[in-house]
C-alpha cells in the first residue's frame, strides 16, 4: 500500500506553481513526478488560485485541499507573537487551525513541513506525532531547541542546510532540489537563440549577463548593476528576469529605487519582470554568462541548476550550499566580501561591485573559458533531474 504523504508549504503562493516560487516549483515537480512513478499518494494544502484549481484535475495520484488564508489580527496576533518570541511553537495564524483539522481526516504516514517558520506547526506535531512529521529545509535557519520535540526527519536542500539542524535525534538526509531537464536544456537552434536576443536589443558582439531572481537586496542586485557600470566596454548589457516576489508583486520600494540606478546606463541594463517558468530557458539560452552575486547565505538556489542545465556559465558565491551545486562545473566563485545588511565582511578584498566587475570581464574577454564552463556546467545538471529528486525525496521521507 502506498504511504499518504501531506506537503504543507507557508501559504503564500498557489500550487501548482501558477504564480513561480522556489518551494512552489520543487512541489509541483513532485506532483509531475508522482504521476510517472505513483508510490506515494500525496497531499498538498495550498491557498485558493483559479489557474492553480484547474490544473490540479489532472493530477490523479495528488489530492489538493485550497484553503483561504486570512491572517490573524489582534489579540490573537498578540498571543501567538508574544509565544513565539518566548520560544513556544505557536500558529502565525488560522490557516494552520483549518489544516489541522482536515489532517485528522487524511490520516498520513508523514506530514511534511515545506519551509516557512518551523514554530507553526507546533498543533500539527502534537496532533500527528513526531515520528510522522518531517521538516523540509529549503534554506538555513536558525534553529531553536522547541524544534526537537516537533520533527524525527529533516530534509535539507544542501548540506550546509542540513547542517543547520543542530539536533542528533533527528534523522536527516539531504536533498538536493531539481528542474526539469526536457525544459532546461541547450538551445537546439542557434537560430532562436539569436531571435531572442534580437528581441531584448543585443547585438551578436554584446556580451549578455544574465541575474535571475527576486528582486531583493539579499540577492545582490544591486551590486550587481554597480559593477555593470564599473564595466566601460558597452558591449557589456545586463538583462535582469525577476520580480519582488514571484508573479504575486511586480513592484516595491527598492526594485523602484534598483530601476533608478540603472538609468545612468540607460539600454544596457535590461528589466523583463517576472518570467514564467515555461519561458525561462530561452533567457538563460540567449545570455552568455549568469551572475548570481548573493549576500546572503543561500541554501543552495535552483536559478544555478538552470543556467547549468542551459549550458551558461555561472559566476557565484563562495558561502552557502551554492558551491555544492556549482563544483564540477568550472563556475567562479566569489568571496562574499558584503553581508545582506551591508556589513562588510572581508575588507581587505575590493567592494562586492568590484569583484563581481572582474569576474565578468574575466569571461567576457575569453569564450573558449565561457564554453569549456557551459560543457561541464551541461554535464553538472544532469544530476539535479526531477527523476533524481523524486526518488531521494521518497527515499527520504518513507524509507529513512
Amino acid at each position: 500500500m502506498k504511504p499518504t504523504v501531506c506537503l504543507i508549504p507557508p501559504p503564500q503562493l498557489p500550487i501548482p506553481a501558477v504564480q513561480g516560487g522556489a518551494v512552489e516549483g520543487l512541489i509541483t515537480h513532485l506532483i509531475e513526478e508522482n504521476e510517472q512513478q505513483q508510490k506515494m499518494e500525496l497531499v498538498v494544502f495550498t491557498i485558493p488560485d483559479a489557474k492553480a484549481r484547474a490544473l490540479a484535475k489532472q493530477y490523479r495520484h495528488t489530492r489538493f485541499h485550497f484553503i483561504k488564508h486570512k491572517k490573524k489580527r489582534g489579540v490573537w496576533a498578540l498571543m501567538c507573537g508574544a509565544l513565539r518570541r518566548m520560544g513556544y511553537p505557536a500558529p502565525l495564524d488560522f490557516w494552520f487551525e483549518k489544516v489541522r483539522h482536515i489532517l485528522r481526516k487524511e490520516n498520513p504516514a508523514y506530514v511534511v513541513a515545506e519551509g516557512g517558520n518551523f514554530r507553526e506547526f507546533g498543533a500539527i506535531a502534537r496532533q500527528t506525532g513526531r515520528s510522522r512529521m518531517v521538516a523540509h529545509l529549503h534554506s538555513s535557519l536558525h534553529y531553536h531547541p522547541c524544534l526537537s520535540p516537533l520533527y524525527s526527519k529533516v530534509l535539507g536542500i544542501s548540506q550546509f542546510v542540513a547542517d543547520c539542524w543542530q539536533d542528533d535525534t533527528a534523522h536527516k538526509a539531504m536533498v538536493p532540489n531539481c528542474v526539469d531537464q526536457n525544459l532546461f536544456h541547450p538551445a537546439s537552434d542557434p537560430a532562436s537563440r539569436q531571435m531572442l536576443r534580437q528581441q531584448l536589443g543585443l547585438s551578436r558582439d554584446d556580451i549578455a549577463v544574465l541575474f535571475c531572481g527576486r528582486i531583493h537586496p539579499a540577492k545582490g542586485i544591486h551590486r550587481l548593476v554597480e559593477a555593470m557600470a564599473q564595466l566601460d566596454d558597452p558591449r557589456y548589457k545586463l538583462i535582469v528576469v525577476g520580480s519582488p516576489f514571484f508573479a504575486a508583486q511586480s513592484d516595491n520600494d527598492f526594485f523602484r529605487q534598483l530601476r533608478q540606478q540603472a538609468d545612468a546606463l540607460g539600454d544596457r541594463i535590461i528589466f523583463t519582470g517576472f518570467v514564467k517558468n515555461q519561458e525561462l530557458p530561452r533567457y538563460y539560452q540567449a545570455a552568455d554568462l549568469a551572475c548570481l552575486p548573493s549576500l546572503c547565505l543561500e541554501g543552495a538556489g535552483i536559478t544555478g541548476i538552470e543556467a547549468m542545465a542551459c549550458g551558461c556559465p555561472v559566476i557565484g558565491v563562495d558561502t552557502g550550499g551554492m558551491p555544492e551545486y556549482l563544483q564540477g562545473s568550472s563556475a567562479l566563485l566569489l568571496p562574499r566580501q558584503e553581508g545582506e545588511n551591508g556589513e562588510i565582511l572581508l575588507p581587505q578584498l575590493p567592494s562586492m561591485a568590484t569583484l563581481i566587475a572582474q569576474a565578468i570581464r574575466q569571461l567576457g574577454e575569453n569564450p573558449a573559458l565561457r564554453q569549456q564552463m557551459a560543457e561541464k556546467g551541461i554535464a553538472q545538471a544532469q544530476s539535479f533531474s526531477r527523476q533524481q529528486f523524486y526518488q531521494a525525496f521518497y527515499k527520504a521521507v518513507c524509507e529513512l
